[in-house]
């Protein structure tokens, strides 16, 4: 692995030749959710073959190329600067890109950027969790610590060895600690192993399987990772910011449009109060001095109520428009 002098001189390099790359996930888990993402914040990426492992980027400054891997291998190339700038989970960052440091610590190579509630099929944190078959006895790490006793040890398949080792130890558990590569309800389902530790969003999979949570070892969310040296450039710094507030912005218009009326001047006021503006409504004078508009973001859940109780105030005139971005 390069050194850190070496690093700085090479991404700044690469910063003033507009030639940076950025690590994306690949695989079901989140490349689409990611690239859905990006596109809707008019950040393009191309490939010759949706199973290439290298794209075109356009869109984002100075960034020219993506590379796509395996979400766990992101932190590893962002740390070693093959890329200056990834999208991963923080489950990855605490399991795989830890180093030597503190296993339960970002690594001091890789600076968290943005952190967003975004999952395959839910914009919400996903989860770690242990599970169990749904007629086990255990219903809580408490009951498995009590029936193993103080330094008991027990065998458990999981996604997240490094992770469990220490939630085991906090509970006063050793493991027999199994690596698996996304079999591990399968293993407990056939009777193979008695306990999993998983990744879960709703839950949904366990519970089809016969399989029910007992422990949450921890939440992850999608972030912006990056080279701790690639930020000592200033511009680089602010441009990174400024990428994440711009996808946190595309999952701020989620589930929100565009409302905009009019009505009678003299009724602005409790308008106002009444519309669930992200700060305050925008009123614009019309050139009929009895009417203006009114706009502002607001929830589609419970739209027709509030458009009900606005038109009995004298708003007249709706049109919903959807916002693609609410920075």
């Amino acid at each position: 692995m390069r050194n850190d002098d070496q690093l700085r001189a090479l991404f700044a390099q690469k910063w003033v030749d507009k030639n940076l790359v950025i690590a994306l996930p690949s695989g079901k888990s989140m490349e689409e959710v990611v690239l859905r993402l990006l596109s809707k914040a008019h950040i393009d990426v191309t490939r010759a073959h949706p199973r290439a492992c290298v794209g075109s980027v356009a869109g984002l400054p100075n960034f020219t190329r993506a590379i796509f891997c395996r979400p766990s291998e992101i932190p590893h190339l962002v740390a070693s600067g093959e890329a200056c700038l990834g999208i991963t989970g923080t489950d990855t960052v605490r399991e795989y890109g830890s180093y030597e440091d503190r296993p339960d610590t970002t690594p001091p190579c890789l600076a968290i950027c943005a952190e967003m509630d975004l999952s395959r099929n839910t914009n919400r944190k996903t989860r770690c969790v242990v599970a169990v078959r749904w007629n086990d006895a255990a219903q809580s790490m408490e009951d498995v610590a009590r029936e193993f006793g103080p330094g008991g040890k027990i065998s458990i398949v999981t996604e997240y060895p490094i992770e469990t080792a220490l939630f085991l130890f906090k509970h006063g558990l050793a493991g027999d600690l199994i690596r698996s590569r996304g079999s591990a309800e399968t293993l407990v389902v056939l009777g193979t192993y008695r306990f999993c530790v998983v990744l879960v969003e709703t839950g949904t999979t366990l519970k089809v399987n016969g399989l029910r949570e007992i422990a949450t070892i921890f939440e992850s969310s999608t972030v912006v990772v990056a080279n701790r040296n690639f930020l000592e450039i200033p511009a680089a710094t602010e441009a990174v910011r400024f990428f994440g507030r711009t996808l946190q912005a595309v999952l701020n218009a989620e589930g929100k449009v565009y409302l905009v009326m009019n009505a009678p001047a003299t009724n602005v006021e409790i308008i106002c109060r009444v519309l669930p503006a992200m700060k305050k409504p925008t009123v614009q004078a019309l050139s009929d001095a009895r009417l203006c508009a009114i706009a502002a973001v607001v929830p589609v859940e419970g739209l027709v109520h509030l458009k009900f109780e606005l038109e009995t105030l004298g708003a007249a005139d709706f049109v919903e428009l959807e916002p693609s971005a609410v920075l």
